[in-house]
């Protein structure tokens, strides 16, 4: 924050005119849709670790295109290595692709998006490529050049950058049909996250290609078709844009598919409060956006505090939008080194990742963990009867909208499977009496009360009273549990 300020100093005033002179003039090549010289470009060990790595990339790259012939070094695992032939390319950007040494099943993919200033190589660092290689999920880092912006700014605010079938959204597209066609990769398992410029082009691209993404997170984005031209992107940035969700919603879904009648990806939404490159106001319209998009008020359905970070759910059987707010940070990714993401510029350690938070959003953190070949690990050490403690203090199992989306499955695209349509089921098996039977998913169990978080990454339901391990903690394993006497479950049917 101080650094910000300093960077903003007397000056601020008189340095946004001469931009604004510069959009005037239409000088492209020194525009910048965002006002990225107020805040600091690179730190030294920033600056150095990205040159390092591109430095490495270029090398790698070279040598499996020599050893092997292709015009690619797609392949190589455990690596980011770019892929130089994708397909179509009307936006003009480059493919940077991690491939996870041990690859899940039928794997998820996510696409990550840097920021203005920024290369793949900085969004890496947020922490996807790690928590890919402890999943199993393969991730796309597109980049932008030089070229097409001088800032390095994805082109959020121009409208033939962010339709569908143009500009840079067609080419992100393209990368993730690549992937496809050469990985086993979950078609209803397909995320975008971005920051900044990138968390403009993330719901961007969800609106442009709703049937593609399940899922995204915008990290300091601004709605889709906040700005229609680099000459008022500024007011977009400084929050100076306020909308109806109705009005938001025409929006993103001019940019969509033609009549298009099916679901609508979810979203979460992070935001620093002292965020002065991308005010705060943005996240409150990209809620009213999405909001209007399915349909939903915008008054949350459950709050938590986490680690001081405050996050708020909105509920429409599944999670539709998670929106969290960084009190006191500033244009930055949230991360938790060294766990999950290392230092650098436009990153603020909080004790929270992002990336982190937003898998679980997307239901990665659901699937058994890269090892586990289906075995359950051991209790957490430790774990108190919440399972999931300071997550969710204050906010009960029943009304706590606290469970990721179902893995590889999207807000209403799931034929009849939903997160809440199975809460409080109950059979009474009847006889004897004082035994009642709820046959739910895990999910289900666990919001009702029944369940608590339990296991490695609390990805398991434990049953409250005997703590019998239930299985992972999703909409699919389905478990039931006997309650007798009152507040004591056990798996397994009533006995008759």
């Amino acid at each position: 924050m101080d650094q910000e300020n300093t960077m903003r100093g007397t000056s601020g005033a008189r340095r946004e005119n001469e931009d604004r002179a510069r959009m005037a003039s239409g000088d492209e090549t020194t525009l910048r849709a965002w006002e990225w010289t107020r805040e600091p470009k690179t730190t030294t060990t920033g600056g150095a670790a990205m040159t390092g790595r591109i430095g490495r990339l270029s090398v790698l790259a070279l040598a499996l295109a020599l050893a092997c012939g292709t015009e690619d070094a797609a392949g190589v695992s455990g690596e980011l290595v770019e892929v130089s032939s994708f397909g179509s390319n009307p936006g003009g950007l480059r493919m940077m692709l991690y491939v996870p040494s041990r690859p899940a099943a039928n794997a998820p993919l996510v696409v990550a998006l840097h920021g203005c200033t920024q290369a793949a190589a900085d969004m890496e660092r947020t922490g996807w490529s790690t928590l890919a290689e402890e999943r199993g999920f393969y991730v796309v880092y597109p980049q932008q050049t030089s070229s097409n912006n001088g800032a390095t700014c994805f082109r959020w605010f121009e409208p033939s950058h962010v339709r569908r079938g143009a500009g840079e959204v067609a080419s992100v597209a393209s990368m993730v049909s690549y992937v496809k066609g050469r990985y086993a990769i979950d078609d209803a398992r397909v995320f975008v996250a971005g920051f900044s410029a990138g968390g403009a082009m993330a719901p961007a691209l969800l609106a442009a290609y709703p049937d593609v993404f399940a899922a995204g997170a915008s990290n300091s984005g601004v709605p889709v078709g906040c700005a229609t031209g680099v000459s008022d992107a500024f007011t977009c940035q400084n929050g100076n844009v306020d909308r109806t969700p109705s009005e938001w919603a025409s929006r993103a879904r001019a940019n969509g598919p033609s009549g298009y009648a099916g679901p609508w990806p979810r979203l979460a939404i992070w935001q620093g409060t002292s965020d002065y490159t991308v005010r705060p106001k943005n996240a409150e319209e990209l809620l009213d956006q999405w909001a209007g998009l399915h349909g939903i008020d915008t008054v949350e359905d459950a709050s938590a505090t986490v680690a001081g970070l405050t996050r708020a759910r909105h509920v429409d059987g599944d999670v539709i939008v998670e929106r969290w707010t960084m009190p006191g940070t500033g244009h930055a990714v949230a991360i938790d080194p060294p766990s999950c993401g290392a230092t650098g510029a436009y990153v603020a350690d909080v004790d929270v990742c992002a990336a982190r938070e937003q898998a679980r959003f997307f239901g990665l953190y659901d699937e058994v963990p890269m090892g586990d070949a289906g075995t359950p690990p051991p209790s957490d050490a430790g774990t108190d009867a919440g399972r999931d403690a300071g997550t969710d203090a204050g906010v009960d199992a029943g009304s706590d909208a606290g469970a990721p989306s179902d893995a590889g499955v999207d807000a209403g695209s799931d034929a009849g499977v939903d997160g809440g349509s199975d809460a409080g089921t109950t059979v009474d098996a009847g006889p004897p009496v004082g035994c009642t039977e709820f046959t739910s998913s895990n999910y289900a169990h666990e919001r009702a009360g029944r369940g608590v978080r339990c296991g490695s990454f609390n990805s398991y339901v434990c049953a409250v009273g005997s703590d019998e391990r239930m299985g992972l903690w999703n909409t699919f394993a389905t478990t039931t549990l006997r309650e007798s006497p009152t507040g004591y479950f056990e798996i397994g049917r009533c006995v008759r």
